[in-house]
């Protein structure tokens, strides 16, 4: 798959995280359920892939001698936060399930504790952008957008 593909993939998968996040927001889970699910799992979707891509690119495509160490660094601490988003959405998803079908106490604040998990996980994957922007300076003008 060609390198731009995947970055635009990249792009819109980010842009329907950010609109189902708004969406979770919005309905709440106790008033609209069917939107509130919707939107949960699109957010869940759209991350853990928009992760992965960002990963897979600036492992695989970054011209590594290029890199300093706070990038690199920045590198590790998003593969990270991808694993524990993971196994921690697998693992809420068990509760949840296990909850639906038996009710068992305690079951839905395993379920609750491991959605704080993934969220947490999702921002610690998003901050790490601070480090890859460190010596950077976006500047926005009627021309475009230049990054120096």
């Amino acid at each position: 798959m060609n390198i731009k593909k995947v970055v635009k993939l990249a792009v819109s998968l980010n842009i329907v995280e950010n609109l189902s996040l708004l969406g979770l927001t919005y309905w709440t889970s106790s008033y609209n359920y069917p939107y509130h699910e919707i939107c949960f799992k699109t957010f869940v979707g759209t991350s853990i892939f928009y992760m992965l891509f960002i990963c897979i690119l600036l492992t695989q495509y970054r011209r590594k001698p290029h890199m300093t160490n706070l990038e690199r660094n920045s590198v590790k601490l998003k593969w990270r936060a991808f694993f524990v988003n993971v196994v921690s959405f697998a693992i809420a998803a068990y509760f949840f399930l296990r909850h639906n079908r038996l009710c068992e106490p305690y079951v839905y604040s395993m379920f609750g504790f491991s959605e704080y998990i993934v969220v947490f996980s999702n921002i610690a994957f998003h901050m790490t952008t601070v480090y890859d922007l460190k010596r950077r300076h976006v500047f926005i003008s009627a021309r475009g957008v230049v990054i120096e």
